[in-house]
């Protein structure tokens, strides 16, 4: 690394900043289609548990 020029270090820097940088913007990313995800999936939970009680109140009523 020693026989690289100054720009040519300064150039693998700033090449490393941007997929830094790169990588730090995909994460952040990730972590709000995460957060998105398991807010959907918990209403649709909610979904779920409601027509299931509701499945077992039919049930209930077809066999009186």
């Amino acid at each position: 690394m020693w026989d690289q020029s100054l720009g040519g270090r300064v150039a693998h820097t700033e090449r490393y900043k941007q997929k830094r940088d790169e990588a730090m913007n995909q994460v952040r990313e990730l972590k709000q289609q995460i957060q998105t995800l398991k807010e959907e999936n918990s209403s649709l939970r909610q979904v779920n548990d409601q027509l299931s009680s509701e499945l077992e109140r039919l049930k209930k009523q077809t066999k009186l």
